[in-house]
């Protein structure tokens, strides 16, 4: 979690670093590799609770 707010914080001071024009593209960018990340993660939160349901209803 606090490695998660570290690269969050370094990203915001990166970006106003930057120049204006690359800010959108390179925005964009991080929120789609973001975006991968989250719904991998939520994914496999499904996919344990469904075979854990499965599961339990089996035995």
């Amino acid at each position: 979690m606090l490695r998660e707010i570290v690269k969050v914080a370094r990203h915001v001071v990166f970006v106003t670093r930057m120049k204006p024009s690359n800010i959108c593209s390179f925005s964009v960018a991080y929120l789609a590799c973001n975006l991968v990340v989250i719904t991998t993660f939520f994914m496999m939160i499904t996919v344990h609770v469904v075979l854990d349901t499965s599961y339990y209803e089996n035995i």
